[in-house]
């Protein structure tokens, strides 16, 4: 039997690692449908975005500026300059930043302009899902997969 290799990571680090990817997922899904189920709601067809009207599209398509800008940004100060060897916004930070953004946005533009009037709350009920699990995984460093930032 032959040694396995690990380069470095804990035995069973791809194990955990799927392991929490699918448990996230399971959750988020079960507790999607259960909501709609709940609330009597059309299912929607996976991965589609639609706008609640041009106000809504204006302001999703200036959040998706600012955060081509912010990236761009961040590319440059710190890994292009080096301003800084351990920066304190990392570049996960602005990607759930902007996922956040966004799913709050689409919550109050179905609040106001939906046609289903309960639309919003499952919209709102996935934003605490993700809020809660991007709170989880910052206070445990992604389940201690990075090193901590905190001295």
């Amino acid at each position: 039997m032959s040694p396995m290799y690990t380069y470095g990571l804990p035995e069973y680090f791809w194990l955990i690692l799927f392991g929490s990817i699918a448990g996230i997922f399971a959750i988020g899904y079960l507790s999607y449908e259960g909501m709609r189920m709940m609330l009597k709601l059309e299912k929607k067809p996976y991965f589609s975005y639609n706008h609640m009207n041009n106000l809504h599209k204006r302001i999703d398509w200036s959040l998706r500026g600012v955060f081509v800008a912010a990236v761009f940004g961040y590319w440059l100060l710190f890994l292009g300059l080096r301003v800084m060897d351990q920066p304190t916004i990392n570049l996960h930070h602005l990607f759930f930043g902007y996922a956040i953004a966004v799913t709050a946005l689409q919550t109050v533009m179905e609040w106001k302009y939906a046609e289903e009037k309960k639309a919003w709350i499952l919209t709102a009920s996935q934003l605490s899902m993700l809020l809660i699990i991007v709170s989880v995984l910052f206070a445990t460093d992604f389940f201690g997969m990075l090193p901590p930032l905190r001295d």
